[in-house]
C-alpha cells in the first residue's frame, strides 16, 4: 500500500480558501475510497492540520 501525508503547523486561518469548490476533503476521501484505500484528515494536537491517504499499490507491471 502506498501512502501520502501532508501536515501544516500553527493555528492557520478560519477563513475559507478563495476559489475552491468546497468539496476538497470530501472529494479526496471519496476517490481514495473508490480505490480501496484509507483516508483521514483533521486537526493536530497543538495546532496545525494533517491529511493522510493510503492506497493499495496493485500488481506490479
Amino acid at each position: 500500500m502506498g501512502g501520502a501525508e501532508v501536515r501544516t503547523e500553527g493555528m492557520g486561518s478560519s477563513a475559507a480558501s478563495p476559489g475552491g469548490s468546497g468539496r476538497g476533503l470530501t472529494g479526496l476521501s471519496q476517490r481514495v475510497g473508490v480505490l480501496g484505500g484509507e483516508f483521514s484528515a483533521g486537526p493536530q494536537p497543538g495546532g496545525g492540520f494533517v491529511v493522510r491517504a493510503q492506497i493499495p499499490a496493485g500488481d506490479p507491471l
